[in-house]
C-alpha cells in the first residue's frame, strides 16, 4: 500500500494528514512524500532525509528515505518496527550538511490485521 502526502517545511497548516498502517500487512507502507516549502516545490536533491517518529514509550524511530526525484521522498514503514506501541506523531527531517530541516507532522494510526 502506498500512502501520498504534501508536506510543508513552513508547518503552514493547522491540518494534520493521516497516515493508516495495517498491522500484518506484507511489505509494510510506502510513503511517498511531497516537500514543500512555503507552498513551493523544496528541492532536496543530494540532502538527507528521514521519517522520525516519537512512540508511546517516549523514544523515537528514525526511518531513513530515498529523495526519488528533486522534491520527493519515499519510506517504507511496517508496524512491526512499533513493536507494539503507537506513534504520537512523525515529521520528515531534512538535512544538508549545515542545517536540518522538519516538516510540519503527520499522524500514524496502526489498524487490525492478521498479524500472522
Amino acid at each position: 500500500m502506498t500512502s501520498k502526502l504534501n508536506l510543508d517545511i513552513s508547518k503552514l497548516t493547522d491540518i494534520v494528514q493521516t497516515v493508516y498502517v495495517g498491522a500484518g500487512d506484507h511489505n509494510g507502507t510506502t510513503l511517498d512524500m511531497a516537500v514543500f516549502d512555503w507552498g513551493i516545490p523544496a528541492d532536496i536533491t543530494g540532502m538527507t532525509v528521514s521519517v522520525e517518529m516519537r512512540l508511546s514509550d517516549g523514544s523515537a524511530l528514525s526511518v531513513p528515505c530515498a529523495v526519488t526525484s528533486p522534491n520527493r521522498a519515499s519510506a517504507t514503514i511496517d508496524v512491526r518496527d512499533f513493536d507494539g506501541l503507537q506513534v504520537y506523531f512523525a515529521y520528515l527531517s531534512i538535512a544538508d550538511g549545515d542545517r536540518m530541516y522538519s516538516t510540519e507532522r503527520f499522524e500514524i494510526v496502526t489498524v487490525p490485521g492478521n498479524t500472522q
